[in-house]
């Protein structure tokens, strides 16, 4: 959530767990979208199963409710109005979740394209209700999602409850990112240093100060020895300086709402000298408008514009 910017590149604090409330809002806006969406930016036919109906109303009549979570339970029609939510997911909570995972698919499909007949590694830090791993159909990519134990726990029920059939070459990796760490995790794990490796981290850098996400890319910068690409997003420095009636201090007021606190943003500056810092170089970045132009010239009812 928030007007970000997106970067490529190649070699905070939320509430306390049950499960990740902006996670279901990001599945909840991928279902919504492939269902009514005639131009779709990123089609998730998979989000809506794996969300479940009672969660999909639930945020439905969260949304209704504008996050008032007391308003939402005492409401006693099952169903949420679909007019009434349509403003705010199209022009509020649409935009980044869809965008991001839209240029990621982008890089991704080159980085793969670039390493055909090889076994790579594909690795999501924040999972969360991410389907890739259930969608994927390549046998060469071996898959590692990192999350909150609480969030795998309440996906994995859902996939049972769903009788899908588990990926071999799917690895959960339970990590708790404010008291594990990261590095000691990834020598655990069975995730080889040496092995092409592509990377999505979004949508969590939105609740990590500065130094946190320098430490994050420091570290996955010293671990991996081969080919590393890098796809992540972060809220640029007008998440919480723009004027009151802005999507940005909307969004940050409707994520407090509901216990998630975002940090307030970095200047595109701020991330370039980072990454040199880490190790890494730049490939590409998107600006709010960038991304606008790529993604949403074709939908009128959703864009980045301020």
């Amino acid at each position: 959530l928030f007007i970000h910017s997106s970067i490529f590149i190649g070699k905070g604090s939320m509430k306390t767990y049950q499960e990740s409330i902006t996670a279901k809002i990001c599945s909840f806006v991928r279902a919504y979208h492939s269902a009514y969406a005639k131009h779709k930016i990123y089609d998730d036919s998979l989000a809506y199963d794996l969300l479940g109906q009672n969660e999909y109303l639930k945020i439905g009549k969260l949304i209704e409710h504008n996050f008032n979570e007391v308003e939402a339970k005492n409401d006693s029609n099952y169903y949420f109005d679909k007019d009434k939510i349509a403003p705010v997911v199209e022009r509020f909570l649409a935009p980044i979740p869809l965008s991001r995972l839209a240029f990621s698919k982008e890089k991704y499909e080159k980085f793969l394209a670039s390493h055909q007949h090889q076994t790579i590694q594909f690795i999501v830090l924040g999972a969360g209700l991410d389907t890739f791993s259930l969608t994927n159909d390549n046998h060469q990519v071996e898959v590692y999602e990192f999350d909150h134990p609480n969030s795998f726990r309440y996906k994995l029920g859902r996939i049972e409850t769903l009788n899908l059939v588990m990926p071999k070459n799917l690895h959960f990796v339970p990590i708790d990112f404010e008291k594990q760490s990261l590095g000691a995790l990834l020598k655990e794990s069975a995730i080889k240093p040496t092995v092409p490796t592509f990377i999505t981290f979004l949508g969590v850098a939105y609740y990590l100060e500065l130094d946190t996400l320098r430490q994050t890319l420091a570290t996955l910068s010293s671990f991996f020895k081969g080919e590393l690409t890098l796809v992540f997003d972060y809220p640029d420095e007008t998440t919480k300086t723009s004027p009151t009636n802005s999507r940005v201090t909307k969004l940050a007021k409707l994520t407090s709402q509901v216990g998630e606190h975002m940090v307030d943003g970095f200047s595109y500056s701020q991330i370039k000298t980072l990454l040199l810092d880490t190790h890494f170089n730049l490939d590409e970045h998107l600006a709010p408008h960038d991304i606008d132009e790529r993604y949403f010239k074709e939908n009128s009812t959703v864009s980045l514009d301020l």
